[in-house]
């Protein structure tokens, strides 16, 4: 895979020194890095999670009404209060 290849999912690109999935997401300005994945489609829903978050409702997603599971909810929220970033209620 090379820089070539276009972006399938929103949010998510490959990174050629690590070999994996890189995410991040842009809020208030900001580019906010969540991680780096193997697997594009799971790099895709945590993006998909933190921009429910981020943005609400109403956010553009990479895939149509699924729920996130729990256990990436959690990732997500514990990576941007890390990075002190509040979330829309």
């Amino acid at each position: 895979m090379g820089q070539t290849l276009k972006r399938k999912y929103r949010g998510v690109c490959w990174n050629n020194s690590d070999k994996k999935y890189r995410v991040k997401i842009k809020h208030k300005g900001k580019h906010l890095f969540l991680g780096n994945f193997d697997d594009p489609q799971l790099a895709a829903q945590h993006w998909d999670c933190a921009a429910k978050l981020l943005q609400g409702p109403n956010a553009r997603l990479n895939f149509r009404r699924q729920d996130q599971p729990l256990s990436i909810v959690m990732e997500v929220r514990k990576r941007l209060a890390a990075l002190d970033v509040k979330l829309k209620r």
